[in-house]
């Protein structure tokens, strides 16, 4: 999937200082600033396009060092794979029954 289908700006909402961006599908919206920080929000139940959807049907994570949560997040990953290798359950491909 390329960089272009997963985000698309909102010119309308960003700023000088700050630029809005959401999932085409709607389950994801970002707000980047300045100053490199993120607010990064993922919807649940319904997309944030849904009109009946209720405002705390989504998560927000207020991201100031992206690196650094990249970096664990893959450590993370690695670590459980590892795990769940080493006792033959790692099947993230698999759909839950």
């Amino acid at each position: 999937m390329s960089a272009d289908s997963l985000w698309t700006i909102n010119r309308d909402k960003t700023g000088p200082h700050w630029l809005e961006l959401n999932d085409p599908e709607g389950w994801y919206h970002a707000t980047v600033k300045w100053d490199g920080c993120i607010d990064f929000a993922r919807y649940f139940n319904l997309p944030f396009t849904d009109p009946s959807r209720r405002e705390g049907d989504c998560d927000v994570l207020h991201i100031c060092e992206l690196d650094d949560l990249l970096g664990r997040l893959q450590e993370l990953k690695t670590l459980a794979q590892q795990h769940f290798t080493d006792h033959e359950e790692w099947q993230p491909d698999k759909p839950e029954a």
